[in-house]
């Protein structure tokens, strides 16, 4: 796997892309991410995910139940689960296989060679996603 050299022409080339593109966004302001998540082609529900993936990886009291119940044969009145108590599992495991698969693009793309670009283009086509990134044309 290469990195990106800036004295390599396909390199740099995408280097200039990458400056172009945070060049059209503009300075960040107020909610950074999702500023740049609805600036970007195809990432008007990057935002929701984010928050949604979120939500449910930062430990708060929401996540503690999750993982405990009430036992009435513990000396505290409650237990560890095996297993979370989860009623959208399923959603949750879409969403990281989402988040999985355009994290994989966007490394790809980083990648002079792009090495998995046509198997990533397929599936992502396929799970009618994207694996190219470009600014809207009005990113305000």
């Amino acid at each position: 796997m290469q990195e990106l050299d800036p004295s390599d022409l396909i390199a740099g080339e995408r280097l200039a892309e990458t400056e172009k593109l945070l060049e059209m966004l503009g300075p960040a302001s107020g909610h950074l991410i999702q500023q740049r998540m609805q600036a970007i082609e195809g990432g008007e529900n990057w935002y929701l995910l984010y928050r949604a993936a979120s939500a449910w990886t930062h430990a708060g009291v929401p996540i503690v139940d999750l993982y405990t119940e009430v036992d009435e044969r513990s000396e505290i009145g409650m237990s560890a689960r095996p297993h979370a108590s989860f009623r959208n599992a399923s959603a949750y495991i879409a969403l990281a296989a989402t988040y999985l698969l355009h994290t994989l693009a966007i490394w790809d793309r980083c990648q002079v060679d792009r090495p998995d670009r046509e198997r990533l283009d397929d599936l992502t086509q396929r799970l009618g996603l994207t694996s190219t990134y470009k600014a809207r044309a009005s990113s305000t």
